[in-house]
């Protein structure tokens, strides 16, 4: 029939072997020859107390997506930190965690990271970027900061906190703008309706049954891990009712 292969042997002939396998040859030698970039391996200019190198270490810390705080344990590899966990001793995540906690380490190590300082596009070292912050610092203490705005997106840090109070004590006539897609806006608003000065928490540990209209309480929407192991308690994966 017109369009089929013909048929014979399908294994290539002698010449088309000795071919592929000269040129894999060649490829293997041309990589080899190939510098590699020369890169400095700097010490310990003071030697961390305990450090045993290849060993990895573990440290306590926190994530927060809007105004949830998430408790999480990092590993660390020779001051390089590789897997995140949640910690065992956080009340509400018990050892848990989520896609967000687990892809922060990588943002780390992505190539997109900002390296150097920009100013209006273009790339400055450091020197020329303290020259210029000092010079806007003139500006601003000259105008009590009229004409300059942050924004910045919600986090629950008091150090953070700490410093927007210094800068506004500072610069009175600056603004500070908070956005966040992930923030917990409406929740505020409808606690503060209701009188409330905080978001209301949700028992989830009670519920046999949630009935969520335009949400996700145990996806993307508040403390989902606290939520989701709360809520996981009360199942049991034999029932057929759940």
């Amino acid at each position: 029939m017109n369009g089929l292969p013909p048929d014979g042997p399908t294994s290539p002939s002698r010449r088309n072997f000795l071919a592929a396998v000269g040129a894999t040859v060649a490829s293997i030698n041309t990589a080899a020859c190939i510098r590699k970039p020369r890169e400095l391996i700097l010490p310990f200019s003071k030697r961390p107390e305990d450090l045993v190198p290849g060993e990895p270490a573990y440290f306590a810390t926190a994530y927060n997506v809007g105004e949830t705080v998430f408790g999480l344990v990092v590993k660390s590899s020779d001051g390089r930190p590789t897997k995140v966990e949640g910690n065992p001793r956080h009340p509400l995540s018990e050892g848990a965690s989520n896609a967000w906690a687990q892809a922060t380490v990588l943002g780390l190590y992505a190539p997109e990271r900002s390296r150097h300082p920009v100013w209006n596009g273009e790339t400055l070292d450091g020197e020329a970027a303290k020259a210029q912050i000092a010079a806007l610092a003139k500006e601003l203490e000259a105008s009590a900061g009229k004409g300059l705005a942050l924004l910045i997106d919600h986090t629950p840090s008091p150090t953070l906190h700490r410093l927007i109070e210094e800068l506004a004590t500072t610069y009175p006539e600056a603004a500070v703008y908070a956005h966040d897609g992930a923030g917990d806006d409406n929740a505020l608003e409808g606690a503060r309706m209701l009188g409330l000065s905080n978001v209301v928490v949700r028992p989830h540990g009670a519920a046999r049954v949630i009935a969520a209209f335009d949400a996700d309480p145990l996806g993307t929407e508040g403390d989902v891990v606290g939520f989701t192991r709360a809520f996981t308690k009360n199942r049991d994966p034999s029932d057929p009712s759940g």
